[in-house]
């Protein structure tokens, strides 16, 4: 289109807006803040990436490469449980008041239980949990995420540093700042000053410009 005879007068234009959005593009490219703030979101996770993006290699399947890029990114995050201390004989043993007799044998199983389950622990299985379960609709990311932290004690850190990342996405934004609510479902609750007030709008328009002059004229 910018080499075309037709668009000659403002191809210089056409080439301008090209290389910005080529630089733009480049940065969304170049960074996982996009896609990973997409896997943290619970109204997608990676349904909308196993539907609509290709392979990126042809040895990965659809969807391995973008399962593969979030768990690095967990991998990073993730710290393993504290191995409980083992019993051991020469420690004293703490006496309990109203402990039966066989109480202690069986503590001793349960913390040797507890010890295996540790160690065999999956570090992966909180991320294959929340990206195996349906996906929920929901207005506010970050609720939702206060709500499961436990469940997701990992992922809520990883939120923590992604969300908040300016640009990562326009919902993400406004779900940190009273913005998204108080300048559309609110808005018509607050009088005008109040509402420049908590979120300043676009300067005035200049209106002693050639256009308002001509617009006066006209009218």
């Amino acid at each position: 289109m910018a080499n075309s005879a037709e668009y000659s007068l403002i191809a210089n234009a056409i080439q301008k807006g090209l290389n910005n959005m080529g630089k733009y593009y480049e940065k969304t490219n170049n960074s996982d803040i996009y896609f990973v703030c997409l896997v943290l979101d619970p109204n997608y996770k990676l349904v909308y990436v196993e539907s609509h993006w290709s392979a990126v290699e042809e040895e990965w399947e659809v969807g391995e490469y973008e399962w593969y890029e979030i768990t690095q990114v967990f991998n990073k995050y993730y710290e393993a449980p504290p191995m409980l201390p083992t019993m051991d004989a020469a420690m004293p043993m703490k006496v309990l008041q109203g402990v039966r007799y066989g109480q202690s044998w069986m503590r001793d199983a349960v913390t040797a239980h507890q010890a295996a389950d540790n160690h065999m622990h999956d570090p992966l299985q909180e991320l294959s949990s929340y990206l195996t379960l349906p996906l929920e609709e929901t207005d506010n990311i970050v609720v939702w995420r206060g709500l499961h932290s436990l469940q997701y004690p990992t992922l809520s850190h990883i939120v923590c540093d992604y969300l908040p990342i300016q640009g990562s996405a326009v919902p993400s934004e406004c779900a940190f700042s009273s913005r998204g609510i108080t300048s559309t479902l609110r808005r018509n609750a607050l009088d005008h000053g109040s509402f420049l007030g908590s979120h300043p709008g676009p300067p005035e328009l200049d209106r002693t410009g050639p256009r308002q002059h001509y617009l006066r004229q006209k009218n």
